[in-house]
């Protein structure tokens, strides 16, 4: 058996020799790639028999458009009005272990104008997750003063439509992250690159290389995820519906998930 994992989600597969250069489809993130000729090195983790795309029962794709058409409708047109009790479940908690993030270039983002800015004026969109603190990905530890909170790097398009999908930016999110720490003669991989390395640079609106993404624009922004935001308190997934700023620069942040679709939000906490 040849065993290989997805490029996109690396979940692990095996297959037998005479499948190889046929297509398959991810069960685990919807991927469709190339059953290789010769074996990949894999973590030791279970595996899944994978299947030419020809013989797997076709699976309905996700209602993608739907779910973010329901996520814009309860969030409401901008410019939006909030009472007093969302607008305060839209603030966000600062304490004294948030002040040295008043020191680096997060402030952009976090100071109280911005954030109100963004959730009364800003759209609706599809955002794919680049790298986020490994903490994110469980419940907060009790003890900590902070929540729990933490920043991330997203990559996502302007698109309200929903017809650029999570499965199409986690193309582009895997490209940019390749960059991470990788040499390179060009400046913008660098930049890019050295910035994902760093974890303390912050981008707000940068181009992704339109290498990785040749016909769709799209963007790469710092974002804070805030615990009270996410369903359950942590990341289930690796996309999410977020909130863009209405103009250049783009600074998002994550719908919180009161306003998401009631589908979306089973389908996202049972991933």
């Amino acid at each position: 058996m040849i065993r290989f994992s997805c490029p996109a989600c690396k979940k692990s597969y095996k297959a037998p020799p005479e499948t190889a250069g046929k297509q398959t489809v991810c069960q685990g993130c919807g991927q469709r790639f190339q059953i290789p000729a010769s074996p990949q090195p894999v973590e030791e983790i279970p595996v899944v028999v994978a299947q030419p795309v020809d013989e797997i029962p076709q699976q309905q794709e996700p209602p993608w458009a739907r779910w973010l058409t329901e996520c814009q409708q309860r969030f409401g047109a901008a410019p939006r009005d909030f009472d007093a009790p969302t607008s305060e479940y839209l603030k966000m908690e600062m304490s004294w272990v948030y002040g040295w993030l008043f020191f680096v270039p997060l402030c952009k983002l976090l100071k109280s104008s911005r954030q109100r800015s963004i959730f009364r004026q800003g759209s609706v969109v599809w955002a794919h997750i680049i790298q986020a603190n490994g903490e994110l990905w469980g419940p907060a530890t009790p003890t900590r003063e902070d929540n729990g909170d933490a920043p991330g790097e997203m990559v996502f398009s302007l698109d309200t439509t929903g017809k650029i999908t999570p499965a199409y930016l986690a193309s582009v999110a895997e490209k940019i992250a390749a960059t991470r720490g990788q040499p390179s003669n060009d400046a913008e991989l660098k930049r890019i690159g050295d910035y994902l390395e760093a974890e303390t640079v912050r981008a707000f609106g940068w181009n992704a290389p339109k290498r990785f993404t040749p016909n769709v624009p799209c963007y790469i922004s710092t974002t804070m995820f805030l615990r009270k935001h996410l369903p359950g308190g942590y990341l289930h997934e690796t996309f999410l519906p977020v909130v863009v700023s209405h103009k250049a620069p783009y600074f998002i942040m994550p719908l919180p998930e009161r306003f998401w679709s009631p589908e979306l939000l089973a389908w996202w906490t049972s991933q």
